[in-house]
């Protein structure tokens, strides 16, 4: 920041709003270019844009914390005449993308007084790769960046000017980003405080502190009116509403049902603060290391260069008056006289970024690195301040050098990578394909919106199939058994049989979780639909617990590790998308070359057989582990499919000396080509539920040792090897 530059509010509008529009254009034309035709994409970052697509349709209520704000304009944004409605909301993406890289240059050159410092600012977060790639597809981030940016600019020019109109501007979109992400909102309160402390807010008498206030916290609820939607369209439930809003433990609309879906309880507000000390440097490397993928190198040089010069105003303070400062009069908040304000500007920008920034480290979502935007804006803004730093270089080609390479570098690496995935129709046409050939008059059951809505979206949105059923265990669970709890297995069950009931046992198709066989149900049997192996549909069968002797010839009987009631016969693995196959069985002593062969992204189904010895009237549970070559458990990272899997193996209802055939359905899409292992885990549930787990009773869970390989007691067993192919 410079003392030589004035502010001017009315010579900088008038001089500078052509090269803002420029910017702005320029982006629009780069996003809208570069984005996708259809809200299916290779990518989890893409995975709520059906369910975007049918709330902003039909005015409905979306999973929480809720986007009342991005859902007023969805329903306007949707009514543009373009050819296929997914380009609506992908158009409204590159409009607030295009918006919020634009107030950035103007917040920017507000903030220190430079061109060029806010155009390499501005391009530096306008080329990443999260907010490129977002500024392309269907969802939220684009218009809640514009609107926190849109914040930032107000607390600039306030805190630049003193100009109390700008209090009441600020307050108003501190009011808008609290429709479109309440946490948000409640994380930047402390800035907002910052900013009006800047701008001699609070430097008044009592009752003018009042007049100031009020109309003040009245432009914070104005801008908060759009929150207004959500009572609203609960009151005349005319809409839809997502089944995942109906699962929560309180009554739709009571006021804890608010405090839970706007925290975002069932997703993030539970995951806050949940990982010890010591777990926070390698959270933090990636982060930074997210942070150099997104804005590049240069930008952690100018983010220090921001900080440094940050410290640097804190040595330059001097009181007004040598000697022991007068006291403050009580009730009033005044900057020490004679101290410039470019300090609390900086420290505002920091106070943003860290309160933005340690709140997500720990999140355990899939799409974890789209909530590190927030911080990341203020950290384009602190390297701003370390841009302007080198503004006393007598020549600006070193500047100019500088902002060459950040854009060099944000388009180049990413323009590949985003268009690669933008431009790919593939899953959308395939999807398309299977929904058209699902026979007519088939219900459709999954277990959340989250999964359904990649196919109800073909019916809802375009019009397709209106003779399929798509119903969520969810939703009919709320209905029919009016409370929220829906995740057990029991009433998960009991939803199925009902639907095979009333379907008569026919053209009922089931949607499981990560391709997963879904839970098993008394009396039939579960396949593969041909059309698409995704889908399960039931089939009648007399029991199933497997008695006949010999066990099934795939399965390799084998040496038994657990020496108590349970015997462990064997395993398999089987592709079910005809990939390279496997071998059948598998050594427990993990004996021979690999077991199985598995092809990258393939379903395949895992088969498990034991033996009841003895029914000691226990549950077992079997905790499948994949690891690698080394034995570690693969990380989620970008694919949203677990490495450990828990499958009940025997029931109390089996009688002694009796098989069990268990099969369950996996996909690993982020382990290694090559060798793998698999282990597993004995698990016993006792005979009472003794134990409270999150307000309901449930068995107290107990390992089982085992011996392993070389004979000693231990807990994970090794089962053998697998090649990924």
């Amino acid at each position: 920041m410079t003392e030589k530059f004035r502010f001017n509010t009315r010579l900088i509008l008038s001089g500078y709003i052509p090269s803002v529009a420029a910017v702005g254009l320029a982006f629009f034309l780069l996003y809208f270019l570069t984005s996708a035709d259809v809200w299916e994409l290779p990518s989890f970052f893409a995975m709520d844009g059906a369910e975007y697509l049918i709330v902003s349709q039909n005015l409905g209520i979306d999973h929480p914390p809720g986007h009342p704000l991005y859902l007023i304009f969805g329903s306007l944004f949707s009514r543009l005449p373009f050819d296929h409605p997914d380009k609506t909301l992908i158009f409204m993406s590159s409009f607030w993308g295009a918006a919020a890289i634009a107030l950035l240059y103007a917040s920017i050159f507000f903030l220190t007084g430079k061109r060029l410092a806010a155009l390499i600012s501005s391009c530096m977060m306008g080329l990443s790769y999260l907010f490129w790639l977002h500024s392309a597809i269907i969802e939220v981030y684009t218009l809640q960046s514009c609107v926190q940016i849109l914040f930032l600019f107000f607390g600039v020019l306030l805190a630049r000017s003193g100009n109390y109109r700008y209090a009441l501007a600020l307050s108003f979109s501190l009011g808008l980003i609290s429709s479109i992400n309440p946490i948000l909102a409640g994380l930047l309160i402390p800035v907002y405080i910052i900013f009006l402390i800047i701008g001699d807010f609070f430097k008044q008498g009592k009752l003018e502190l009042w007049k100031s206030v009020l109309p003040a916290l009245g432009c914070l609820l104005l801008g908060a009116l759009p929150l207004l939607y959500l009572p609203i369209r609960i009151y005349f439930k005319t809409g839809y509403i997502n089944d995942i809003a109906l699962m929560s433990p309180y009554d739709l609309g009571s006021f804890r049902w608010y405090i839970w879906y706007f925290s975002a309880w069932v997703f993030t507000g539970n995951k806050i603060a949940t990982q010890g000390l010591s777990g926070y440097p390698g959270l933090l490397f990636n982060y930074f290391k997210s942070v150099f993928v997104n804005l590049g190198p240069l930008a952690l040089i100018f983010i220090l260069l921001g900080i440094k010069e940050t410290f640097r105003f804190a040595k330059t303070f001097r009181p007004a008056v040598q000697g022991r400062p007068e006291r403050k009069k009580k009730k009033k908040i005044i900057l020490p006289a004679g101290l410039r304000k470019d300090f609390f500007i900086s420290a505002a920008l920091l106070t943003g970024f860290l309160v933005t920034m340690v709140p997500v480290l720990d999140y355990t979502v899939v799409d974890k690195e789209v909530f590190y935007l927030p911080s990341m804006i203020f950290l384009v803004y602190i390297s701003a301040v370390g841009i302007n730093m080198l503004s006393p270089i007598k020549s600006k080609w070193p500047i100019i050098l500088c902002g060459a390479c950040v854009i060099l570098y944000g388009f180049i690496s990413n323009i590949k990578e985003v268009t690669s995935l933008t431009k790919e129709t593939g899953l959308f046409r395939e999807r398309l394909t299977r929904f058209l050939m699902i026979p007519p008059g088939s219900t459709i059951l999954g277990y959340d919106d989250g999964i359904t809505n990649k196919y109800a979206y073909f019916q809802k949105v375009m019009s397709l199939r209106k003779d399929l059923a798509i119903e969520t265990i969810a939703r009919y669970s709320y209905r029919k058994f009016n409370d929220g709890n829906t995740g057990s297995e029991d009433k998960s069950s009991r939803v199925i049989l009902e639907f095979m009931e009333k379907t008569g046992n026919k053209n009922l198709y089931i949607l499981p979780v990560t391709g997963q066989l879904p839970t098993p149900v008394k009396g039939y049997k579960a396949h593969r639909a041909s059309f698409d192996p995704t889908f399960i549909f039931y089939v009648k069968s007399n029991e199933i617990i497997e008695t006949a002797v010999p066990v099934p010839a795939d399965v390799m009987v084998t040496g038994n590790p657990y020496p108590g009631n349970i015997q462990i016969v064997g395993w398999s693995i089987r592709g079910t998308e005809g990939g390279t196959g496997s071998r059948p069985g598998g050594s427990v002593a993990g004996k021979g070359n690999h077991d199985a062969v598995v092809r990258v992204n393939e379903i395949f189904d895992f088969q498990l057989v034991t033996r009841n010895i003895s029914n000691d009237g226990s549950i077992y549970l079997a905790e499948i582990i994949f690891t690698d070559k080394n034995g570690t458990v693969v990380e989620e990272k970008n694919a949203g499919y677990r490495s450990v899997f828990q499958m009940l193996v025997m029931d109390r209802g089996t009688p002694s000396g009796y098989y069990r055939n268990n099969t369950s359905q996996f996909k690993l899409l982020t382990h290694p080509q090559g060798e793998n292992m698999l282990f597993m885990r004995l698990l016993k549930a006792g005979k009472e539920a003794a134990v409270d787990h999150q307000g309901k009773k449930t068995h107290r869970i107990e390992p089982v040792p085992g011996l392993d390989k070389n004979g000693r007691k231990s807990d994970f067993i090794f089962l053998g090897s697998f090649r990924v192919m």
